[in-house]
């Protein structure tokens, strides 16, 4: 941020800044052997919190410039993987297409996502359909796929071929069902808020919880 004080940067490369950093901890991680997924992720979590913390004016700007890299190009990177993943779906892998794993798929997008989150959302006091549409377009396909990659591609486990099926399924299942229902979705969702009374749970402000520092 001392070069966004002194005029050495302009903004537009302000958003450049998050990926810089996310590629630097990547390559770390990578070189010491961890997790890079994590590294990466606790990286972020830490600048977050240091730019909230702080009172400095020309920080929290500098800041909110960067963060708007998430916004549009990180919208770009999920649809680059989900162009590779539709690349390799039908090439790579073998044996998705049992009724077991299929029905797991759609066990999978219902039943182990959505109750979670309605458990999770527990003392919210949110009507049963905001909670049905949180359930359903809150865990989606992209975490699937990352996930799943990390966790294949790091260890060598017993059953891999079975996973790699289970997790294609899934992801093309999620991709199809969500992106069918999302635009209807939405629209029938507005109109539910839009006749709720002015002090119900899904009108309120929502309050980010501060990360606790050791």
């Amino acid at each position: 941020m001392k070069a966004d004080r002194r005029g050495w940067i302009r903004e537009p490369f302000h958003q450049i800044i998050a990926f810089s950093l996310a590629i630097i901890c990547w390559g770390f991680a990578e070189y010491i052997h961890v997790n890079s997924f994590l590294v990466v992720f606790v990286c972020g979590l830490l600048i977050k919190q240091g730019y909230d913390s702080t009172g400095d004016k020309m920080v929290k700007y500098s800041s909110e410039k960067m963060f708007d890299f998430s916004e549009a190009w990180g919208q770009i990177l999920s649809f680059a993987v989900f162009f590779i993943f539709g690349v390799i779906v039908f090439t790579e892998m073998k044996g998705w297409g049992t009724p077991a794993i299929w029905l797991y798929a759609i066990l999978s997008l219902t039943l182990v996502s959505m109750l979670p989150v309605a458990i999770s959302l527990i003392g919210t006091h949110l009507k049963p359909t905001s909670i049905l549409f949180l359930g359903w377009f809150g865990p989606r396909g992209l975490a699937s796929i990352v996930l799943g990659l990390i966790f294949i591609g790091q260890y060598v486990i017993p059953g891999k071929p079975i996973i790699e099926a289970v997790v294609t399924a899934t992801v093309f299942l999620s991709i199809f069902a969500h992106g069918i229902t999302s635009a209807p979705g939405v629209k029938y969702y507005s109109r539910f808020v839009k006749k709720l009374s002015p002090d119900a749970p899904e009108l309120k402000e929502t309050v980010e919880r501060p990360v606790r520092r050791l």
